[in-house]
């Protein structure tokens, strides 16, 4: 088995991804089916632990709903700098074009990808403990009840047609603020 370690991807930043201590982050849908297993637990984003929880669990299930309730509008994810030089990554990427790459991974998981050579058996993501700190300002601009963490991660790719095992491990580091959405219902 071929097995690619990689230490990119560095820098996720959740702009206004959590909902810290407020009610709920978006209202419940009726007309919609759920498409978390019923074993599977999310937990509700009023602490800031919650998201890492969340984030975890939406890849370990390749749930792209719960994956996008934690990313909102302002969401960038920035590479390493490194890997913009060396290997010609982007700069960062906004929230759609991430959506639409994890969508995809997560397509990949379950076996929908159109291309059945990019099938995984296993899709799965760990992130170490870590400390919060406390931060005041985003980009020059104040946040109340904002929160940065930079944490160990591992996310390990196994394709299922090809004996091929891809493993990244680096640092990425989440940054949370409150946000308050009405509830309907």
């Amino acid at each position: 088995m071929k097995t690619i370690r990689s230490r990119a991807l560095a820098t996720l930043v959740f702009f206004a991804a959590a909902a810290l201590f407020s009610g709920c982050l978006f209202g419940p849908d009726d007309k919609e089916t759920p498409s978390t297993p019923p074993d599977v637990v999310y937990k509700p984003l009023t602490d800031k632990d919650n998201v890492i929880y969340n984030l975890v669990t939406s890849y370990n299930n390749a749930n792209i709903d719960e994956y996008t309730k934690l990313i909102h509008d302002d969401y960038i994810w920035f590479n390493q700098a490194e890997d913009v030089v060396m290997h010609g990554a982007e700069e960062f990427v906004l929230r759609d074009e991430d959506l639409a790459r994890t969508a995809n991974l997560f397509a990949a998981r379950k076996g929908t990808h159109p291309d059945a050579a990019l099938h995984l058996a296993k899709l799965e993501l760990e992130l170490y403990p870590g400390s919060w700190t406390q931060i005041t300002e985003i980009e020059g601009i104040p946040c109340e009840d904002c929160w940065t963490t930079t944490r160990e991660y591992y996310l390990t790719l196994v394709f299922k047609n090809a004996e091929m095992t891809f493993v990244a491990n680096d640092l990425v580091k989440f940054t949370v603020v409150p946000v308050s959405e009405i509830c309907d219902g």
